[in-house]
């Protein structure tokens, strides 16, 4: 019980979180299952509420967690930074700003999915700029994986963190 009392505590600060995983309007206003809620797309979301949408197959729920991918362009050291004087570790701003932006998720298409989630995507990168960032990596968060993002030969590199 002592983790529950300091998970659950009042005073222990809560992490917002990102705009676009609050409901949308439709989720507000209409029943849905509860799955639709983890998409991080609001579009996609409303999308599903409005087709019906209300059962993932196992093998559709381990296609989508293995294939959302959030691209980081920096080095992984980046992702946190050390408060000398206490010794601890939080993320650094940077890290927050790209993590609570919307364009840096991105979910490929996969012939295994019953429905095609880039089309719903936030991405809105100019035409003549680089999807392929300088140190391309991406976190598949389900199972803590951090990959290759938008690498043109479409290659993976799962280190397990």
């Amino acid at each position: 019980m002592p983790l529950k009392r300091t998970i659950c505590s009042p005073n222990r600060p809560q992490r917002e979180i990102p705009s676009f995983m609050k409901p949308s309007a439709l989720q507000d206003i209409l029943e849905h299952n509860i799955l639709v809620d983890f998409f991080f797309w609001p579009n996609f979301r409303d999308h599903l509420i409005l087709t019906g949408w209300s059962y993932a197959e196992e093998q559709h729920a381990r296609d989508f967690v293995t294939r959302i991918r959030f691209c980081w362009d920096y080095e992984f050291r980046d992702i946190y930074r050390k408060n000398k004087s206490t010794g601890h570790y939080s993320f650094s701003q940077e890290f927050n700003n790209t993590y609570n932006d919307l364009h840096n998720w991105e979910m490929p298409p996969s012939s295994s999915l019953p429905f095609d989630v880039s089309v719903f995507s936030a991405s809105t990168k100019p035409p003549n700029s680089s999807i392929v960032p300088s140190h391309p990596v991406a976190v598949a968060s389900e199972r803590g994986y951090m990959t290759n993002c938008g690498m043109p030969d479409g290659t993976i590199n799962p280190v397990l963190l």
